[in-house]
């Protein structure tokens, strides 16, 4: 768990997504896209280098700001807008009412849902990236792995100590 943490913190981007080759891990914090999509679940998204293959119904990640604060969200495509060649997506959450719909411009487009996902995986990892998971994953481990090196390096010492009174007895002898 310390090592994908680990791994999971370095391979971030500026939007707080994990990138894995041409795939991006999402941990979904919302209910909106229930029950397609539960809250703590981890999904898959693939990037997309042509937008225009986006269409109606598929489910795409977007990076968004709410109150100030950079949100990555998970919704599905209603309609696709092509406007002087550029290309954007009204979008709205399989939980959310007919009216609760957002605009999603292609630069704020993080990837598509390959339909893969782990239930409970993203849970984990935000655990994980928390203060207490942090402390769990990463600073008892090591600290243990500490402690038992002493031991180990003590129970050496005592060793070669004895070992080296018993020398020291027969040499006398």
């Amino acid at each position: 768990l310390a090592v994908v943490e680990i791994a999971f913190v370095l391979m971030k981007d500026e939007n707080g997504v994990t990138h894995l080759g041409s795939y991006t891990l999402i941990p979904i914090r919302d209910d909106n896209m229930e029950p397609t999509i539960n809250v703590d679940d981890l999904i898959i998204d693939r990037d997309v280098s042509t937008p225009t293959k986006i269409q109606e119904n598929d489910v795409i990640t977007y990076s968004t700001i709410n109150n100030g604060q950079r949100e990555v969200k998970t919704g599905r495509v209603i309609s696709v807008i092509n406007s002087n060649g550029s290309i954007a997506w009204r979008v709205r959450g399989d939980n959310q009412g007919e009216t609760s719909t957002s605009t999603v411009l292609s630069n704020d487009l993080i990837g598509q849902f390959t339909n893969t996902k782990m239930l409970f995986a993203g849970g984990v990892l935000a655990f994980a990236e928390s203060q207490n998971g942090f402390m769990i994953c990463i600073i008892v481990p090591l600290a243990l792995i500490f402690i038992i090196q002493i031991f180990k390096l003590l129970h050496t010492l005592i060793t070669n100590k004895k070992e080296s009174k018993e020398e020291k007895k027969e040499e006398n002898e």
